[in-house]
């Protein structure tokens, strides 16, 4: 983007005035991919109950694994090498 925007300092006006559009698509291209597709995805996209929620975690795991949603009971346990990674970064300091 900083590329087309340099071309707007071009003494052609018709290269200054590509650079500033192309540089404006981009940020616009960029604002509607972050802001509008999410929201636009949750609307389209059904959400799966069920057994088809049962169908589409066996056709992406493959069975390889089973997928267990997270319980609440055990939202405070941490991960097993989070103190290792803390114990690391306590010594590279």
């Amino acid at each position: 983007m900083t590329g087309f925007l340099v071309m707007a300092t071009a003494p052609m006006p018709m290269f200054a005035t590509f650079g500033v559009l192309t540089a404006v698509m981009i940020i616009f291209a960029l604002l509607v991919s972050l802001l509008v597709l999410p929201s636009l995805l949750l609307l389209v996209t059904p959400s799966l109950k069920g057994d088809e929620r049962a169908r589409l975690e066996q056709a992406i795991t493959k069975g390889e694994f089973a997928y267990e949603p997270h319980a609440p009971e055990t939202a405070h346990l941490r991960h097993p090498g989070e103190e290792e990674r803390e114990r690391r970064a306590e010594d590279d300091e």
